[in-house]
């Protein structure tokens, strides 16, 4: 089971630490290092409100006025789309590829099993589709979830995103490319 330690950021399998995938991205300089303490505090309490929701535990007359749009945005995708819900907040960590993240939402929507992250900036970023695809190899090591697709729901607009078949092709060849450099250097210790 992964271990989650939020004020440090850190991550823990079988007592070993795991680089966080965001942070793995900014180490090969394919992620913006630094973002604003407000944008971060948001972006948290968005997170936390859809995972309340989620659980059904969610008081919404409780939500502040800057996260309510962006909840508001996805509660319409979700109620229109009717998703399965099978995993929310979903840690996953790997100690023979050395990291791990926290993927928002696993899920069938319409026929498709999708890993879908949720966004509240103002534009997808290449750096997000790496992320997502390094989640998919992590998740793709449960047999269940070989066939998951990615997408982003980009919550300003409550629109799902899918990646085009070159920023795929790209992201996984990066992720790939990460993987080996990261396999061969634990290699050297």
């Amino acid at each position: 089971m992964i271990e989650f330690k939020p004020e440090t950021h850190q991550y823990f399998l079988e007592g070993r630490e795991l680089t966080p995938v965001t942070t793995l991205l900014q180490n090969y300089g394919l992620a913006p290092k630094f973002f604003s303490q407000q944008a971060a505090k948001k972006g948290t309490f968005i997170h936390k409100a859809i995972h309340l929701y989620l659980l059904d535990n969610l008081n919404e007359n409780s939500l502040d006025p800057i996260i309510k749009p962006y909840f508001e945005s996805f509660k319409k995708w979700f109620l229109e789309n009717e998703p399965e819900v099978r995993e929310a907040e979903y840690r996953l960590g790997s100690l023979l590829l050395g990291f791990a993240g926290t993927l928002d939402f696993i899920g069938i929507v319409g026929e498709e099993l999708l890993l879908i992250d949720w966004k509240t900036g103002q534009k997808i970023i290449p750096s997000h589709w790496l992320q997502l695809e390094m989640y998919r190899r992590l998740v793709s090591q449960e047999e269940w979830a070989k066939e998951a697709k990615v997408a982003i729901l980009h919550l300003p607009k409550g629109e799902l995103i899918r990646p085009d078949e070159k920023q795929e092709k790209k992201a996984k060849e990066i992720v790939e490319a990460i993987i080996k450099i990261e396999v061969w250097k634990s290699r050297l210790k």
